[in-house]
C-alpha cells in the first residue's frame, strides 16, 4: 500500500488539482512476519520415544537457564528397566559360562598335543629297538636251537641202544618203532629253532620299521613338526591351538558385544527413563580451598583431592550431603579428571561445603564415559531451605543446565559466588523424573502440536524451541517497483549531488533504511533494514499452489531483513505478522502527485496543466497510486489529467523482465535431514561443489547403537575367518592323515601278501610229525588186531587214535599247502578292503578338501560382502551417507527456494537447521552465461515481430544500458496480460489487450553480472 499526505484544500472541486507547497512525504506499507534467527533458535529434542507430556510451561513464557520448559511421564520406558537389567545380568553369566567352556576346549586341544608327543617318543623308541639287532635275543635263540639238538641228538643214543637192545632180542619191535619215531620227531623239532635263530641274526623286519616310519610321520604331521622336528606354527595341533586361540579371543569379544549391546540398551532405558547429574569433582577456592573428589569407598583418590564417598555432611569434616549419596557413587568416569569416578545423581541431592564467608570461585566437572540427560546444577548459600529452585538463595538460574552431556564428553562449569552463614550448597538435579530446562534466559516457544498428554515419538524431534527474545527480526516482502526505495543500514548513503536527471537515480537518492513496525499488540517499533535479496520471491508468504503457475506473475518481490535495538526486538513474538511503513521526505523540487495526473508510457511520463493544450513530458517514478515528479513542477501549479500523449512517443518499448536459460533445480532425492552447513544465496558455484550439508538427528541419536552394530559386524566377520582357519587346519590334517592311512593299509597288503619262510617251516615241521604219529598209530592199529579178540577195549583205542592221526596229518597237509599258497584268504581279503576303503577315503578327501577350498573363499567373499554393508550402516544409514553433500548438478548461480519453518510455522527462504525431505527442491542453479529477456507484445505488433529481428533490451536501474539482442521465440498463442488491470486509475473500466510472448536472447557484460539477476526489470525497444 502506498499514501500521500496532501492537504484536502488544495484539492479543487472543479476536477484541477493544486500542487501543495513543499517539503512532501510519502509513505508505503507491507506487511512482514517476525522470526527468530534460525541461528540463535535452540530446538529442544525431546531425547526419547514413548514419553508423555505431563506439565508444560506457557507458551512465550520468559524462563531463567534452568527452569523447566516440559516436564514428561516416563512410565512406558521405566517398566523395562528391570526387565533389561534382568537380560544384562544373565547375559554376563551366559559370557562367564562361554568363557569356561572356550578355556575347557583349550585344555582339551593342549592334552592332545602332549599326548600325541608322548605317543611320537613311543613310537621312535619302537623304530629304533626294530631296527638294532638284539645280541641277548639272538642268544637266546641260538640256546634254544642248541637246546633242540641236544635233545635230537638223545633221541639218537636211544635209537642206537634201542637197536643194539632189539638185535640182542632183549627189546619189542615196538619199543623199537618208538625209538625211531621219538629221533625223527626230535629231528623235525629242531627245523624251526634253527630257521629261527639264523633269521633274527641277519635279518630286520622291514615292514614293521616302515609301518612305524609312517605313524612317526602322521604324528609329526599332527603335532606340527618338520622332518627336523622344528615347529611349525602354521601346520598340525600348533596351528590348530593358534587358531582356536584366536578364535577364543574373538568369540569371548563378540559375547562381550552382545553383552555390551544390552548394556546399552539397559542404558539408554535408564538414561530415558530418569534425569542424571554426573558430578565428577568440585573445586572451590577463595578464602579457603577445597578440592573435593567423588569416588566410591574403595577408589584411589587423585593427589590433592579429598575423597567424597557420598557420606552426610559432617560439620567437623566440613563437607557432605544432605541426604546420604553412597549408593550414587560410581567408579566408572572414564578419562574425567581429575580422578576417574563420579557421583550419578538421580532427581536431587544438595552437597554443602561448611566454609568462611566470602566471594569464592566455584569450579565443578561433570560427565562420564557413557551419556546422560537432564542434568543441572545450582549454586546457592545461606540458611534458607536447600531443595532445588525454592533455595531462598540460590542464584538466579542454573549454573550448569543441559539436555544432554555426551559420552565421554566432561565439561565443566565455573563461577563466583558470595558465601553467608558459612555454607554453600551445590544443588544438583531438581525434583522432576524427567523435564526439558532452559538452556540459557529466554523464551519457550512450543510446538504447535504439543500439549499436557502428547506423547513423543522420535527422541530427534524438536518438542519446544528455545529463543533468545533479543535477536528478533522481521522478514517482509516488498514488490519490485518498490525495492529500489530500500536500503541496508550497511549500505553507502548516495549523496546529493545536484538536480536528479533520472527516476532510478532518484530511487536511489531517496532509499531508506528504517522502517516503523506496529505489532498486533498496538506496540509501535522503530527497526533497520539489515538486508536486501536480490532474488525475486513471489510476493504473497501464502502456501504455493500445487501447480507451477505463472512464474512472471509469481515472482514480483524481493526479500528483506529488519533488525531492532535488543530491548526493542524482545517485544516481538516470534511467527506473528506485523505492519512495516516506510516514510520519505521528498527534497525540494520534488513533488507527490495522484498517479491520475501523470501519464506514463514505456518509462517515460507526462503532466498537463490546467489551460494547457498539451501535456508536457517530466521525469517521473510510480509508488502505488502515487507518483513522485522528480523536477518541474512546483508548489501551487494547477494541474489536471494529461491528454493520451501516446502521438508524441517515437520510441516503442514493451516492458518485460530477465529471465535465466538454463534453471537447474537442487534436489534431495532420498532420506531426510535437516542443513547443517550451505553456501550463501546467490553465490555462484561450480558443478560438483557442496552446496548443503545435512544432519540427520535421527541417525545422531543412534550412533551409538550403530556403531555397536559395526563393532559386532567386524567382530562377526573376524570369528567367521578364524572359525574356517580353524576349520581348514583341521581339513589339512585329516587330509595328511588320510595319506598315511592309505600308505599303512598298501603296507598291511603287502605284508600279507609276502610269504613267510618261517610260517612255512613250521607248516612243514607240523606236517611231517603228523605224518610219523600216523604212522605210528597205523602201526599200533596193526599189532592189536591181533589181539582185538582178547582186548576189545585196546583195540577200540587203538582205532581211535589211529583215526586221529590221520586226520591231524591230513589237516596239517592241508595247512602246509595254505602256507605255501598265501595261507590266511580271510586276511589277504581283509587287507584288500581295508586298503581299498582307505584309498577310497582319500580320493573323497581330496575332492572334499579341493571343495571345502571353494567354500572357505566363497564363504570369506560373502562375509566380507556382509561386512562392508555392515559398516556402511543400515538401510537409512547408507541412504542418508549418500546424500548427505548436497553438490552443484551445474554451474552457475544458485539461489534457494522457500521451505518449511518448523520453528514459526510459516514457509521462508531456506536457512540453516531447516528439515529436508526426499524429492524437495531446495534450490536452483540458474545459468547466468544464457540470459534472456521477456515481454508481452500487444497482438496489435504481431506482424512486426520476427524471430532474429535485431532489438534491444534497456536497463533504466542501470542508468538506461542498452544491450543488444535477437528475437529468439515468438508466442504462439494470445493469452490475458500477466499483469493486466480491470479498472484504471479512476476506478473506471478498461478493455484488456491479448498479448503474446517475445523472448530475446542477448549476451550479458561482464560488469552487470553480478547484479543482473532473473527477475530484473527492463523494457524491449523495437527499432
Amino acid at each position: 500500500m502506498a499514501a500521500l499526505i496532501i492537504p484536502a484544500a488544495l484539492q479543487a472541486d472543479d476536477g484541477v488539482f493544486v500542487v501543495p507547497p513543499a517539503p512532501h512525504e510519502v509513505e508505503f506499507g507491507f506487511s512482514g512476519e517476525s522470526q527468530a534467527d534460525r541461528d540463535r533458535v535452540t530446538a529442544i529434542n525431546a531425547g526419547a520415544s514413548e514419553m508423555v507430556v505431563s506439565w508444560m510451561t506457557p507458551n512465550g513464557a520468559q524462563l531463567e537457564k534452568g527452569d523447566r520448559m516440559m516436564e514428561f511421564d516416563t512410565g512406558i520406558i521405566s517398566r523395562t528397566v528391570p526387565v533389561l537389567a534382568a537380560d544384562l545380568e544373565a547375559e554376563e553369566r551366559r559370557l562367564v559360562v562361554g568363557d569356561l567352556r572356550m578355556d575347557s576346549q583349550m585344555h582339551d586341544l593342549v592334552d592332545e598335543q602332549e599326548s600325541l608327543r608322548g605317543e611320537l617318543a613311543s613310537c621312535r623308541a619302537a623304530i629304533a629297538s626294530a631296527s638294532t639287532v638284539d645280541t641277548g635275543r639272538i642268544a637266546m635263540l641260538k640256546a634254544a636251537f642248541d637246546l633242540a639238538l641236544l635233545r635230537a641228538d638223545a633221541a639218537e643214543g636211544a635209537l642206537e641202544r634201542a637197536r643194539v637192545l632189539h638185535q640182542g632180542g632183549q627189546s619189542s619191535d615196538q619199543d623199537l618203532a618208538a625209538s625211531e619215531q621219538a629221533a625223527a620227531l626230535a629231528r623235525i623239532d629242531c627245523r624251526v629253532p634253527e630257521l629261527v635263530w639264523k633269521r633274527a641274526e641277519g635279518r630286520v623286519d622291514t615292514f614293521t620299521i616302515d609301518r612305524l616310519r609312517l605313524r612317526e610321520r602322521q604324528l609329526r604331521a599332527q603335532l606340527g613338526l618338520d622332518d627336523e622336528d622344528r615347529v611349525l606354527p602354521d601346520e598340525g595341533i600348533n596351528a590348530r591351538i593358534a587358531a582356536a586361540r584366536k578364535q577364543q579371543l574373538r568369540q569371548h569379544d563378540s559375547n562381550a558385544l552382545q553383552r555390551d549391546k544390552i548394556s546399552l540398551n539397559h542404558h539408554v532405558a535408564l538414561r530415558d527413563a530418569f534425569d542424571h547429574t554426573p558430578i565428577d569433582w568440585i573445586e572451590i577456592t577463595g578464602a579457603v580451598s577445597l578440592k573435593v573428589n567423588f569416588q566410591p569407598r574403595d577408589a584411589q583418590t587423585p593427589a590433592g583431592f579429598l575423597p567424597d564417598t557420598g557420606g552426610a555432611f559432617d560439620e567437623a569434616r566440613g563437607y557432605g550431603w544432605l541426604e546420604d549419596a553412597t549408593a550414587d557413587m560410581r567408579a566408572n568416569a572414564a578419562d574425567g579428571k581429575p580422578g576417574s569416578s563420579l557421583a550419578l545423581v538421580q532427581k536431587q541431592n544438595t552437597w554443602r561445603a561448611g566454609i568462611p564467608d566470602g566471594v569464592y570461585h566455584v569450579k565443578i566437572g561433570l560427565g562420564d564415559r557413557v551419556d546422560w540427560d537432564g542434568a543441572v546444577v545450582r549454586l546457592a548459600s545461606g540458611l534458607g531451605p536447600t531443595r532445588g529452585a525454592n533455595h531462598e538463595s540460590a542464584q538466579q538460574g542454573a549454573l550448569f543446565v543441559s539436555r544432554r552431556i555426551n559420552a565421554k564428553e566432561f565439561p565443566t562449569a565455573e563461577a563466583d559466588i558470595a558465601v553467608v552463614d558459612g555454607r554453600l550448597d551445590v544443588i544438583v538435579g531438581d525434583t522432576c523424573d524427567r523435564a526439558v530446562r532452559a538452556p540459557d534466559r529466554g523464551l519457550a516457544v512450543h510446538r504447535e502440536w504439543m500439549r499436557v498428554g502428547s506423547r513423543t515419538h522420535s527422541p530427534s524431534s524438536p518438542v519446544t524451541y528455545f529463543m533468545d527474545p533479543r535477536h528478533v527480526s522481521v522478514r517482509a516482502r516488498i514488490h519490485q517497483d518498490l525495492v529500489p526505495l530500500v536500503r541496508a543500514k550497511s549500505a553507502p548513503v548516495v549523496a546529493d549531488s545536484g538536480p536528479t536527471v533520472t527516476a532510478e537515480a532518484a530511487q536511489r537518492r531517496l532509499a531508506t533504511a528504517q522502517v516503523a513496525v506496529r505489532t498486533p499488540g498496538g506496540d509501535r517499533l522503530i527497526g533497520d533494514i539489515k538486508a536486501v535479496s536480490n532474488q525475486p520471491v513471489a510476493l504473497s508468504r501464502a502456501p504455493q499452489a500445487w501447480t507451477e503457475g505463472n512464474r512472471s506473475r509469481d515472482l514480483v518481490a524481493n526479500e528483506v531483513e529488519i533488525a531492532f535495538a535488543p530491548e526493542d526486538a524482545a517485544k516481538l513474538r516470534a511467527g506473528e505478522e506485523v505492519s512495516c511503513l516506510c516514510r520519505i521526505t521528498l527534497p525540494t523540487g520534488m513533488v507527490a502527485l495522484p498517479a491520475h495526473l501523470v501519464a506514463m508510457v514505456d518509462n517515460r511520463s507526462w503532466v498537463q496543466e490546467s489551460g494547457a493544450r498539451s501535456p508536457r513530458e517530466v521525469t517521473a517514478f510510480r509508488i502505488g497510486t502515487k507518483t513522485v515528479v522528480l523536477a518541474g513542477v512546483a508548489p501551487g501549479v494547477r494541474l489536471i489529467p494529461p491528454d493520451d500523449p501516446t502521438s508524441a512517443i517515437s520510441e516503442r518499448s514493451i516492458p518485460g523482465r530477465v529471465k535465466a536459460g538454463t534453471r537447474t533445480p537442487v534436489v534431495l532425492s532420498k532420506s531426510w535431514g535437516r542443513i547443517k552447513d550451505m553456501v550463501e544465496d546467490g553465490a555462484r558455484v561450480t558443478k560438483g561443489d557442496v552446496l548443503i550439508t545435512l544432519v540427520n538427528p535421527s541417525l545422531e541419536d543412534q550412533v551409538l547403537s550403530l556403531e555397536q552394530d559395526k563393532k559386532k559386524a567386524n567382530h562377526a566377520y573376524q570369528l567367521a575367518a578364524e572359525t574356517r582357519q580353524v576349520k581348514s587346519v583341521q581339513a589339512g590334517i585329516d587330509h595328511k592323515s588320510k595319506v598315511l592311512t592309505e600308505k599303512l593299509a598298501h603296507l598291511a597288503l603287502s605284508e600279507a601278501l609276502e610269504i613267510d619262510p618261517l610260517v612255512t617251516a613250521r607248516a612243514d615241521a607240523v606236517t611231517e610229525r603228523s605224518r610219523l604219529l600216523a604212522e605210528d598209530s597205523a602201526r599200533r592199529l596193526e599189532a592189536s588186531q591181533a589181539l582185538q579178540k582178547y582186548d576189545q577195549n585196546r583195540f577200540a583205542v587203538a582205532v581211535t587214535e589211529a583215526a586221529r592221526a590221520e586226520i591231524s596229518a591230513r589237516a596239517a597237509a592241508l595247512d602246509q599247502a595254505a602256507a605255501a599258497r598265501d595261507r590266511d584268504w580271510f586276511a589277504l581279503r581283509e587287507r584288500v578292503h581295508a586298503w581299498q576303503d582307505a584309498l577310497n577315503e582319500l580320493s573323497m578327501r581330496e575332492a572334499a578338501f579341493a571343495l571345502a577350498r571353494t567354500e572357505e573363499q566363497v564363504a570369506a567373499l560373502t562375509a566380507k560382502l556382509r561386512l562392508a554393508q555392515a559398516l556402511e550402516g543400515n538401510w537409512a544409514e547408507r541412504q542418508f551417507n549418500e546424500v548427505k553433500q548436497m553438490r552443484a548438478p551445474a554451474t552457475g548461480r544458485l539461489f534457494y527456494k522457500a521451505g518449511w519453518n518448523d520453528q514459526a510455522n510459516t514457509t521462508s527462504k531456506y536457512q540453516r537447521d531447516f528439515p529436508v525431505w526426499g524429492g524437495q527442491p531446495i534450490a536452483e542453479i540458474l545459468d547466468m552465461s544464457q540470459l534472456s529477456f521477456e515481454a508481452e507484445f500487444p497482438e496489435s505488433l504481431y506482424r512486426l515481430v520476427k524471430e532474429g529481428m535485431a532489438v534491444s533490451v534497456r536497463f533504466p536501474q542501470f542508468n538506461n544500458r542498452r544491450l543488444e539482442g535477437t528475437v529468439g521465440t515468438i508466442g504462439k498463442a494470445f493469452t490475458r496480460p500477466s499483469e493486466g488491470r480491470d479498472t484504471d486509475e479512476r476506478g473506471g473500466s478498461i478493455a484488456i489487450d491479448r498479448v503474446f510472448t517475445v523472448t530475446v536472447s542477448f549476451a550479458t557484460p561482464p560488469e552487470l553480472q553480478d547484479v543482473l539477476v532473473p527477475g530484473t526489470k527492463g523494457a524491449l525497444v523495437l527499432p
